[in-house]
């Protein structure tokens, strides 16, 4: 297989999606962010168990060529999530308070994961209130529930941004090539 690197923009999306069914040797990729949103009205199959997330990180050829999606961050959370857990530490979950940093499509997701396992006492704490509360109203959960992250949360995630260590130096350039993408631009890993 070959793998490689394109990026797409938010409004070359539909191209992309075009170009790929029309390649043979297509069979998916991998979106990120601004795309997981913008990608979903050009699949034309959803994952059932996905069927009602309006976020996508995985688009794969289908029958007769058609991409298909979906969202595999929901299932990789919850299975880290319950790893460590036993029998005997479910019902305490069920009242327990979840605190979701952040306002993307994880975010989305992962809040999505936990209320359909029934907990349901979700906070939101995030930099951008009003893409916070979009996602309370398509979760339907009160928009009371973001907030602004507090001072020592936000001094926190500055000092470990600071203090993140890259090891090696194509960790390095990596990360160096990482920001100077723009916030148009996407990274889709084409298998």
């Amino acid at each position: 297989p070959d793998f490689s690197i394109r990026r797409v923009s938010e409004e070359d999306v539909r191209a992309y999606v075009e170009q790929a069914i029309a390649d043979p040797l297509w069979r998916g990729c991998n979106v990120t962010m601004p795309l997981k949103r913008a990608i979903v009205p050009y699949v034309s199959l959803m994952a059932l168990s996905q069927e009602a997330m309006p976020v996508v990180n995985t688009v794969f050829r289908y029958e007769f060529g058609w991409p298909g999606a979906v969202n595999t961050d929901g299932a990789g959370f919850w299975k880290s999530f319950t790893s460590g857990l036993g029998e005997a530490d479910s019902p305490a979950l069920w009242g327990a308070s979840f605190q979701i940093v952040g306002s993307g499509a994880t975010a989305l997701t992962i809040a999505a994961v936990l209320k359909g396992q029934g907990m349901t006492n979700l906070w939101f704490y995030c930099r951008n209130l009003e893409a916070g509360r979009a996602n309370a109203r398509w979760l339907d959960i009160d928009e009371a529930r973001v907030l602004l992250p507090p001072k020592r949360a936000a001094a926190w995630s500055e000092t470990a941004e600071a203090t993140q260590t890259v090891e090696t130096e194509a960790e390095r350039d990596a990360q160096t090539q990482s920001e100077q993408t723009t916030a148009e631009e996407i990274e889709i890993a084409a298998e």
